[in-house]
């Protein structure tokens, strides 16, 4: 299973469509609130960030990132690290130590045990996942819901 990302709607376009594209949204206007999820296998995680989603038409505020593990977790690597690749700004946005992320664990950007930081995805930059020390192994499942807000009309994370 290589990493996927959930964008609801017809014909896969995300929560936060531009008003009036006939999308299934609900919230689609600047500073309305929407949700994406991003699922993987332990192994997709690599010591290279690995982009999983891309801000598009518009700067994205960053308001929480929920990072769960299945029955079996992460295994092998150091920390586990949601980043972006912004021109501003520090990288890490939620760091969590591997050990920590065994068997059906929740963390968030309260929670998160070495860096907690929101943030503002740059237009046509991206969020990231990797770990550190050496690659991640294993068949365990992680999901990524990612709370957000487009700061201008018609920005979307996908």
């Amino acid at each position: 299973m290589a990493i996927a990302v959930s964008t609801p709607g017809s014909g896969g376009v995300p929560y936060n469509a531009p008003l009036g594209a006939g999308y299934e949204s609900g919230v689609n206007a600047a500073g309305g609130v929407s949700v994406v999820k991003v699922t993987g296998l332990s192994s997709d995680v690599i010591t290279t960030a690995t982009n999983l989603l891309t801000a598009y038409n518009g700067d994205i505020e960053i308001l929480n990132i929920i990072l769960e593990t299945g029955s079996t977790g992460f295994a092998t690597s150091t920390n586990i690290q949601v980043l972006t690749d912004n021109a501003y700004g520090g990288a890490n946005i939620l760091v969590e130590t591997r050990a920590n992320l065994s068997a059906n664990v929740t963390v968030d950007l309260n929670t998160a045990s070495v860096t907690k930081q929101r943030t503002v995805i740059e237009q046509n930059k991206h969020l990231q996942i990797n770990c550190t020390g050496s690659n991640s192994t294993g068949a365990g499942t992680w999901r990524l819901y990612v709370e957000y807000r487009p700061l201008v009309p018609g920005a979307s994370l996908a």
